[in-house]
């Protein structure tokens, strides 16, 4: 069979297509970090708690927070506190590649035996901030987040978030703490907040 420069031509061109597209497709990638998803998992979260779609329970008992990478995204889960039978009221939420949430699916019904009273900011929010502090942004016009050399790691690994209320020596809660671990690291990045959201201090334990 001979070869025609028209063929020859039309293969060039087919190729040179297909190679651009794939460096196109390589170069518009913007997967998400872990804690990226997590933070918006918590958005969505609190876009529920405003169209009343989820228990009101999720701003002040919220928790735990879990972001894992899937073939096709994350998932995420958020948790309050165990009930007394063991169970605890649970959001699980599906996000894509770049961590915006596809779907979520309310589970449990029962109170935590032990109830949350933060007399300031609300644990959803105060979980939040720490998303945003192991991302490197100011909390309150602070820089300890980003000048923390470390914190990026928790990004970059992050695997789940336990936020606890902060006592003083006379027991009067003064904030909250937020351990953050990451996936493959040793220590476990304790993020604290006064009342008001504003960043305490940041420690590795």
């Amino acid at each position: 069979m001979g070869y025609s420069s028209e063929t020859g031509g039309t293969m060039k061109t087919t190729l040179s297509l297909l190679v651009f597209g794939i460096a196109l497709y390589g170069s518009s990638s913007n997967a998400a970090t872990p804690a990226e998803a997590a933070e918006l998992g918590v958005h969505k979260i609190d876009r529920l708690l405003t169209l009343k779609k989820i228990d009101p329970s999720f701003a002040t008992q919220f928790v735990s927070l879990s972001a894992t990478a899937t073939t096709t995204g994350f998932d995420v889960m958020g948790m309050e506190g165990a009930a007394p039978d063991g169970s605890a009221r649970m959001i699980s939420m599906s996000a894509g590649n770049d961590g915006k949430i596809l779907t979520y699916m309310q589970m449990g019904t029962k109170d935590p035996i032990t109830l949350i009273a933060l007399p300031g900011k609300n644990a959803l929010t105060l979980m939040e901030l720490s998303m945003h502090c192991v991302e490197g942004e100011l909390i309150a016009g602070s820089k300890a987040c980003s000048e923390y050399t470390d914190a990026k790691l928790y990004n970059e690994h992050f695997k789940s978030a336990a936020l606890s209320a902060k006592k003083d020596a006379a027991d009067k809660i003064i904030g909250a703490d937020v351990a953050i671990q990451g996936d493959g690291l040793a220590k476990t990045l304790i993020v604290s907040f006064a009342n008001d959201g504003s960043l305490i201090g940041i420690t590795e334990k």
